[in-house]
């Protein structure tokens, strides 16, 4: 609580000065009610303060002055009903982005006391929008995020358009080898057969969006716990050319739900950090139930010297299929790496083994993986916020398919480069681009697959 009071003193008293900041216009009138409501200010004479703006609005029921001064002196006294009411008349009267902004952060102000934190982080982006100089925009960019740490609520949204050359992570071979009359390891009568249709990749557009919401519990001591929620959908619109490749196909077979409810602890100790995730999930595709799962994991970081830091992670998950209960499993998994800032910019590294036990032999698997990444932590042109990374992994089956003596064997490389461009932000929101290309070599052509991807999404500015 001492956090929240030390924010609204602050908000407080940068709006102390702000309802006269435009001034009032000096008349030879004997009887302005203008002059009236400035004395009376000035005076804290607030309750005839309160009555001159009466008899200016009754003039003029859209003059700003008036309806800024009305939301101070309620908040003063306490009215925030009439507080918020005037502030946001005085938004609606605003004639020039100073007097939005302004209007703005005292609507803010009225609902961050009176506990009504979400909305005043909206307001507060509207503010930001509407700031007259870089340093005003800053400042109020400063005030949001000290609203939003105290917020025990965060609502997260998700939007991105994404066109694929492999919406289906179909194969991008022609053919692949079976065994007829037993396997390779018992004379079996190898032979080719054509890749077709949906078994191929198939391009078309990707629409992600969803919405994660959070809710930060009461500390239990020294940790810090969160209940979260959250859905994201995944359509897919298919392209013309990948409806003539597989005339069966319909784009809905392809759609996404997925359904995520996860409680979180985290706990600082000086330099040493430890967060305990859980997560239950629903997985539906092409508009059936796919899968339910769990997952139970830890993470352990540890700041080092010179702007190094070591995370190390270790994951439980369960699996149930409901297509095909033998494809149920069981995953485990765990990873390493450090985090290192360089100058002005962040680089991390991660390597990680897993398994996956499973009664078919489709699904049951090993492997490794080593992935890179790179952030710029300082904006270049247009305010583009750069990060790039790499990603090498090997992944063998426990038993070889279609007859095959050997087990199946991928080997998979992603790389991927974005820009978040912060200086075209449109309340606080920013547009993005990410460019990634996946390669999946396999010694069962079936699995060997190509994807190129370029996704246009909208991000948080700050």
């Amino acid at each position: 609580m001492n956090a929240v009071r030390a924010t609204k003193m602050r908000l407080g008293h940068a709006l102390a000065g702000l309802v006269f900041a435009c001034g009032f216009v000096s008349t030879d009138a004997v009887a302005d009610p203008r002059i009236d409501m400035q004395a009376a200010w000035q005076a804290q004479d607030y309750d005839a303060a309160l009555q001159a703006s009466d008899r200016v609005l009754a003039e003029n029921p859209d003059d700003y002055i008036a309806l800024a001064l009305r939301a101070r002196v309620a908040r003063i006294q306490n009215k925030p009903d009439l507080a918020e009411a005037a502030a946001k008349r005085a938004w609606g009267a605003a004639e020039n982005a100073r007097q939005r902004h302004e209007a703005a952060r005292m609507v803010a102000l009225t609902l961050f006391e009176q506990g009504n934190f979400t909305p005043a982080q909206l307001w507060l982006r509207r503010a930001i929008q509407n700031a007259p100089t870089p340093e005003v925009r800053a400042a109020t960019v400063a005030e949001f995020k000290k609203v939003r740490r105290i917020n025990p609520w965060q609502v997260q949204l998700t939007f991105s358009v994404n066109r694929s050359d492999n919406v289906n992570t179909g194969s991008s071979e022609e053919t692949w080898s079976a065994y007829f009359l037993g396997s390779e390891d018992s004379g079996g009568i190898p032979f080719e057969l054509p890749i077709l249709g949906e078994q191929q990749a198939l391009s078309g557009t990707e629409y992600v969006y969803g919405v994660s919401v959070t809710r930060r519990l009461v500390r239990p001591g020294p940790w810090r716990t969160e209940l979260s929620a959250s859905y994201l959908a995944k359509d897919i619109s298919l392209s013309a050319e990948a409806r003539e490749q597989a005339p069966l196909a319909r784009s809905s077979d392809y759609d996404l739900r997925q359904y995520t409810l996860g409680l979180s602890s985290s706990r600082v100790s000086g330099p040493t950090k430890h967060d305990i995730q859980s997560e239950l999930s629903r997985v539906d595709y092409g508009g059936d139930h796919l899968s339910t799962g769990f997952r139970l994991g830890y993470t352990h970081s540890r700041a080092l010297d010179r702007g190094l830091a070591w995370r190390t992670q270790a994951a439980l998950g369960r699996t149930l299929r409901e297509d095909r209960h033998i494809s149920s499993s069981w995953r485990t998994e765990i990873s390493t790496g450090p985090l290192k800032q360089v100058g002005k910019s962040i680089w991390t590294a991660d390597a990680m083994l897993f398994d996956v036990q499973s009664d078919s032999n489709n699904v049951a698997r090993d492997g490794w993986s080593f992935e890179t990444r790179w952030a710029r932590t300082d904006p270049v042109a247009f305010g583009a916020m750069l990060s790039a990374g790499l990603e090498f992994g090997v992944t063998t089956y426990d038993s070889g398919f279609f007859g095959a003596s050997d087990p199946r064997r991928d080997e998979r490389i992603h790389a991927t480069f974005g820009a978040v461009f912060s200086d075209l932000d449109l309340y606080g929101f920013s547009p993005s681009l990410e460019i990634s290309h996946t390669s999946t070599t396999s010694n069962v052509t079936l699995y060997t697959f190509d994807d190129t991807s370029i996704v246009l999404g909208i991000k948080s500015a700050f």
